[in-house]
């Protein structure tokens, strides 16, 4: 007689490993939205008005320099996002739809950091500034996206962001699509629990 054992396949993801990829590529993106926050502050020349007597005015230079503000930002942005997109997914790509649920939660949050440091790094309230300034003084503007927000109602809730804050989020799913369509599928970790399957005699 002789017993004659199969393994058998645990069905269903390892929480603690969603865990620690959760932990890691939340922890990546939000790191990456503060050093983001920081290059767009030290690469971005601020737009100045300058303040008369009862109003304030800024010249083609200044719009111009406005425009720049957005521009670095969409630059930083998607460059971030693609990299860390592409890279997270190769380095945790493990179970394929979970780490895009989390590179997409990574991306949002890298978003809001970067826009959140940004403004905290840069000038103050331009309204205070301006009650300050003298006539001819130049007053810089704060350090943030101007070419509009997206509004969204999501079940009562009121939300905006600004356009080119979606540059992280398309970034990182264009640099997660490129490692799933150009790299070889990963075969499947797999933990045996070796269990009596039939006896013979």
């Amino acid at each position: 007689m002789s017993d004659v054992t199969t393994p058998a396949v645990k069905a269903g993801p390892d929480v603690r490993a969603v865990l620690v990829d959760a932990g890691i590529v939340l922890g990546t993106f939000a790191l990456l939205g503060v050093i983001g926050a920081f290059i767009w502050h030290q690469v971005t020349p601020l737009a100045t008005y300058t303040a008369t007597k009862d109003n304030a005015l800024m010249d083609q230079l200044q719009l111009a320099k406005q425009v720049s503000t957005d521009g670095w930002f969409f630059m930083i942005a998607l460059g971030g996002g693609l990299l860390a997109g592409a890279g997270l997914m190769w380095w945790r790509g493990r179970d394929p739809v979970v780490t895009v649920v989390l590179i997409a939660l990574g991306s949002a949050l890298a978003a809001f950091l970067m826009v959140r440091v940004g403004l905290d790094l840069g000038p103050g309230d331009l309204k205070a500034a301006f009650a300050k300034a003298a006539v001819g003084e130049k007053v810089p503007i704060r350090l943030a996206p101007h070419g509009g927000d997206v509004r969204l109602n999501l079940l009562g809730v009121h939300l905006s962001a600004p356009i080119v804050s979606f540059m992280w989020p398309i970034g990182a799913v264009l640099g997660t699509l490129g490692v799933l369509f150009l790299t070889p599928p990963r075969a499947t970790q797999q933990t045996p629990d070796r269990q009596p399957a039939a006896t013979f005699g």
